[in-house]
């Protein structure tokens, strides 16, 4: 991972804080960067092995990872841009989602929590009241 040039290294740092099945619109979003902008530097991780990116549809993409080189990768990310990152997920989520929130508490509760800014997750007006106290039990994501 050392060896990849800056933009490959930081998108697969990006991708490993964003868990399985990312929507490339949420990659887009949270990377700032157009899709032909996203799409050599996703080749070129899918070339080199450390992700492979299957269109499935232009809201959903399926990542396959090593555990490992996931685990990696986001270790490799200092922890206030950890942070940060996390932060960003999960308001890209919010927007992007926000007619199916719904569907994506889970990940939206992971990406709160594991930012800097977790009380957040308990003041937006999207999160039904009480969900973290009597709500489904909200599924681990894989780092």
């Amino acid at each position: 991972m050392s060896l990849l040039p800056a933009a490959e290294k930081e998108l697969l740092q990006t991708l490993s804080v964003i868990g399985k099945e990312p929507a490339l619109e949420l990659i887009r979003r949270v990377t700032g960067e157009q899709v032909e902008q996203l799409d050599p530097l996703l080749t070129n991780l899918q070339l080199g092995g450390l992700s492979t990116i299957s269109r499935v549809s232009p809201a959903r993409s399926t990542p396959s990872n090593t555990r490992s080189r996931k685990r990696s990768s986001y270790n490799s990310l200092l922890a206030n841009r950890r942070l940060t990152t996390h932060e960003q997920i999960g308001n890209a989520i919010k927007t992007l989602f926000e007619d199916q929130l719904e569907d994506h508490y889970g990940e939206l509760a992971h990406h709160y929590l594991c930012s800097s800014n977790a009380a957040k997750l308990c003041t937006t007006h999207y999160w039904p009241e009480n969900t973290l106290l009597v709500g489904p039990p909200i599924p681990k994501l894989a780092v």
